[in-house]
């Protein structure tokens, strides 16, 4: 078994209509699940294809709500740190949401 048909039989996916996704309590948010783990779902049977199709819209609304607030941060020096650690003091690291180049050397 994986880990999302683990969480799946264990009720820690639950549902907003038909979309399936997790549930925080404490912010009473919805988020649907990715792609991936839907069609892990589906085709092991757990979930039919109305399903895959509500959540896929879900997932695609939920998106574009998170970009209309999102707000590029300044990197902190934590962050400067893991990029040259995984990339290398010199390299160039793109924002993958905003297309933001940070040049690590100038760090």
């Amino acid at each position: 078994m994986s880990f999302i048909t683990n969480k799946y039989k264990a009720g820690d996916v639950k549902f907003q209509g038909l979309a399936i996704g997790w549930y925080f309590e404490e912010t009473h948010e919805f988020r649907p699940l990715m792609l991936d783990a839907v069609m892990e779902l589906y085709t092991k049977g757990y979930i039919d294809a109305d399903i895959v199709y509500a959540t896929s819209q879900a997932r695609e609304k939920h998106t574009e709500e998170f970009f209309k607030t999102y707000e590029p941060t300044i990197p902190t020096a934590e962050d400067i740190y893991e990029m040259s650690a995984a990339f290398g003091e010199d390299a160039e690291v793109a924002n993958v949401f905003t297309g933001d180049v940070i040049h690590l050397e100038e760090y």
